[in-house]
């Protein structure tokens, strides 16, 4: 298995992307990339890589009570896990 690189860096992030795979998802249709600019600039956001391609991408967002962390595998499936 190849290594995974995890980054912070929202400059590497693959926005187009990352976009076009959550407006592909049943959750994530009829939103517009403008709805996933505001939502990534206000919460913490991760990309996984691999070789330099992105492979994965996940968010943090909080209400300062409840955190919910939204990973999202290449293949645009929510990937079970809890905060």
């Amino acid at each position: 298995m190849p290594d995974c690189e995890i980054s912070f860096d929202m400059s590497r992030i693959d926005f187009r992307a990352t976009s076009a795979l959550l407006m592909a998802s049943y959750w994530g249709a009829g939103r517009t990339d403008e709805v996933y600019r505001r939502a990534f600039a206000n919460s913490l956001c991760v990309g996984a890589y691999v070789d330099g391609r992105q492979v994965g991408f996940g968010r943090a967002i909080t209400d300062a009570r409840f955190s919910p962390i939204s990973p999202i595998s290449s293949s645009g499936r929510r990937i079970a896990g809890k905060a």
